[in-house]
């Protein structure tokens, strides 16, 4: 497995965070590290979240959600809005959390890719023009750098919006989002 650089402040490339947490049942999705840890019951799932809440380290980076039969784990740095390393090793945390309580976080004895989430990428001439739109049917906020929309709760789908032509050929994306 290869290893993610140390500082903990570096924004890990996909490849790096994927090698670093796919065998322990973790996945990337849109810009955070996934899995879930299914416990068969409401009081364990619980009992799972409270322990991994007070992990050192996961406060803003830790978001959970508890179900009746299964805790979703979602790890990222929510300062750099992206996977570092103190992330991955939050996650290496949970699992080993998972591991001593016999569960697992993903792990072989589950179908691949148990976590999932959907990004859906509107293609438009004038994305400022349809951009209202979008943010009122999905109740959206405007995303990092204000040109592109997301899910403030971050339950629900991506939305990136990706300029064509007027010969309805895509842009290229550049620098941070912008086109060419």
């Amino acid at each position: 497995m290869e290893e993610p650089r140390n500082d903990a402040a570096t924004k890990l490339s996909r490849r790096e965070i994927s090698a670093a947490v796919t065998g322990l049942g973790w996945r990337l999705l849109i810009g955070e590290i996934r899995a879930d840890v299914v416990t068969g019951s409401l009081p364990l799932a619980a009992d799972v979240a409270a322990r991994a809440a007070a992990l050192p380290g996961a406060d803003g980076h830790l978001r959970m959600d508890v179900r009746s039969d299964r805790v979703t784990v979602a790890v990222r740095t929510a300062a750099a809005d992206w996977v570092t390393p103190h992330d991955i090793e939050l996650a290496r945390r949970i699992s080993a959390l998972a591991d001593g309580l016999g569960l697992a976080a993903g792990g072989p004895d589950m179908p691949p890719r148990t976590v999932q989430m959907l990004e859906i990428a509107i293609d438009a001439l004038d994305i400022p023009a349809v951009m209202p739109f979008w943010k009122a049917v999905l109740d959206y906020a405007e995303g990092p750098g204000g040109d592109d929309l997301a899910d403030p709760l971050r339950h629900r789908v991506s939305r990136d919006g990706s300029p064509t032509t007027a010969h309805g050929r895509r842009r290229r994306p550049c620098c941070g989002g912008r086109t060419r």
